[in-house]
C-alpha cells in the first residue's frame, strides 16, 4: 500500500505522538509498504524534526508564523501536488497541517483517518477554550466528521470522542512498544553509559520520564517527594524530559532543596540511548498525570520491567489488578502515599512486579500487533472487509 502520514510537529520535545508516528512509519515501510511522511519544523524552543532515513520518503517544511497554527504554504502546495497515496493517516487535530491532509484525501477521493492524540480530553479542551472553539468551528469539526475512521489509543479516549457527538467508526489501537529497538538501544547504552551515570551510584532511582508539564503532574511529584523526606533515604528522584525553560527554572528554584540535598536530579531531554539506560537503571517509574490519552512512557517502563506509579486519570486502570504497579488520585497526599508504598517495597517484589508488567506489554501492546491492526484498518478504508474489532458508528 501507499501510506501517507501527516503530523504537524515531529520534534523529540513533543513526546509520545512523535515516537508513535515514527514507529508506525518505519514499521510499515519495513513490511514493504510505500510510506511517506509530511511534517513541519521551526517552532520556538523546539529541535528540528526527526529524520527517518531512506526507508520513509520524508517531506519537512518550515512552519509559517504564527507558528501556533501549525501551517505552511509550501506544505499545502506540495502535498496537494504529490502523487496520491492509498490512505492518509493524520496525527492530531488542532494544527492546519492535518487539514491539508484532509484536502489532499478529498481531492484524490482517498480515505483518511485521524489519530486524536488526547486532543479531546475534557481537561485539554478546558485549556485555552476560546482558541479551541474557534479552531473547531474553522476546520477541526469538519476534519473529524469527514474522516473514514477515528484512531484512538484507549477506550477512555473513545468515550471522549463519543461524548462530543462524533459518530464515525473508531479504531482503538494503542501506541505499541518497540521492544526490538529498546533492546538494541540498551545494548549500546551498556557499552557506552551516559556521562551523568556516576551521579546515580549507590542510589535507587525513582524515574519521571515525560514532558515536564503540569498536565503530567510534575508539581504534585515534587511536593510529594519533598514531604517524604527521610522516608526516601537512599532513593533519588530523576527527572527526564523536555519542558518550557521558564517553567522548569521556576520548579528548580522552588524545589532547590531537593537538588541541594542530592535527592533530585534534573536531566532534561536525553538521547534515545541514554533513555534506554536510565530505564534499565530505575527501580520504580512514576507518571502522576492529571490527564492522559494513553501514556507512552508508562508502556515503555512496563516493557522494561519497571513497576509503575500512575493516576486514575490515565487509561492504565488495571496495573494494580495486574500486580505491576500502584494507582492514586492526582493529588499530593494520595501520590505521596503511593510513592511511599513503592519505595518501601522490597527489591525482589519490585522485580517480580516488573516481570509481570513486561509480560503484559509483550502480550497485548507489541508494536508488531499494533501495525498489523493499522494495516487492517487501511485496507478496510480502501474497500476491504470491515474489522470486527472496530467500533461502528452506533456503538459506544
Amino acid at each position: 500500500m501507499r501510506i501517507a502520514h501527516v503530523i504537524g510537529i515531529f520534534s523529540p520535545e513533543h513526546g509520545g505522538p512523535v515516537v508513535s508516528c515514527r514507529n508506525y512509519a518505519l514499521s510499515q515501510a519495513r513490511l514493504g509498504h510505500e510510506v511517506s511522511l509530511y511534517t513541519l519544523e521551526g517552532y520556538a524552543e523546539t529541535s528540528p524534526a526527526l529524520r527517518l532515513g531512506e526507508e520513509v520518503t520524508q517531506h519537512v517544511f518550515r512552519v509559517n508564523a504564527p507558528a501556533k497554527l501549525g501551517w505552511s504554504r509550501r506544505l499545502r502546495r506540495l502535498l496537494l501536488a504529490a502523487e496520491p497515496a492509498d490512505v492518509y493517516h493524520l496525527h492530531g487535530i488542532w494544527l492546519r497541517a492535518m487539514y491539508y491532509g484532509r484536502l489532499k484525501a478529498r481531492k484524490e477521493r482517498k480515505p483518511y483517518l485521524v489519530e486524536i492524540n488526547g486532543a479531546l480530553d475534557p481537561l485539554e479542551l478546558a485549556s485555552k477554550p476560546w482558541r479551541k472553539r474557534l479552531v473547531s468551528w474553522w476546520y477541526q469539526d469538519r476534519l473529524l466528521r469527514e474522516a473514514g475512521c477515528i484512531h484512538v489509543n484507549s477506550s477512555r479516549e473513545a468515550r471522549h470522542v463519543r461524548e462530543l457527538g462524533f459518530d464515525q467508526p473508531i479504531a482503538i489501537i494503542p501506541a505499541g512498544f518497540n521492544s526490538r529497538e529498546m533492546a538494541l538501544l540498551l545494548e549500546k547504552a551498556k557499552a557506552a553509559p551516559p556521562s551523568w551515570g556516576p551521579m546515580l551510584q549507590n542510589a535507587k532511582v525513582l524515574l519521571y520520564l515525560a514532558r515536564v508539564h503540569p498536565a503530567k503532574g510534575i508539581d504534585l511529584l515534587l511536593e510529594a517527594w519533598r514531604r517524604l523526606g527521610a522516608r526516601a533515604a537512599g532513593w533519588k528522584l530523576v527527572i527526564v524530559g523536555p519542558g518550557d525553560s521558564r517553567e522548569v527554572a521556576k520548579w528548580r528554584k522552588d524545589y532547590h532543596d531537593l537538588e541541594a540535598s542530592g535527592r533530585c536530579l534534573w536531566l532534561g531531554l536525553v538521547s534515545d540511548q541514554d533513555r534506554a539506560w536510565i530505564y534499565d537503571r530505575s527501580s520504580v517509574y512514576v507518571l502522576p498525570s492529571r490527564k492522559e490519552n494513553f501514556g507512552n512512557t508508562i508502556q515503555e517502563a512496563m516493557g522494561q520491567a519497571i513497576p509503575v506509579i500512575t493516576t486514575t486519570e490515565t487509561p492504565w486502570q488495571d496495573i494494580e489488578e495486574w500486580e505491576c504497579g500502584w494507582l492514586c488520585r492526582p493529588e499530593v497526599d494520595d501520590l505521596c502515599s503511593a510513592v511511599a508504598r513503592a519505595i518501601e517495597t522490597g527489591p525482589e517484589i519490585l522485580a517480580a512486579m516488573g516481570r509481570r508488567g513486561r509480560a503484559i506489554i509483550n502480550d497485548r501492546y507489541s508494536l508488531e500487533a499494533v501495525v498489523d491492526r493499522q494495516i487492517e484498518v487501511y485496507r478496510w478504508l480502501s474497500g476491504g472487509p470491515f474489522p470486527t474489532w472496530v467500533m461502528r458508528s452506533n456503538e459506544t
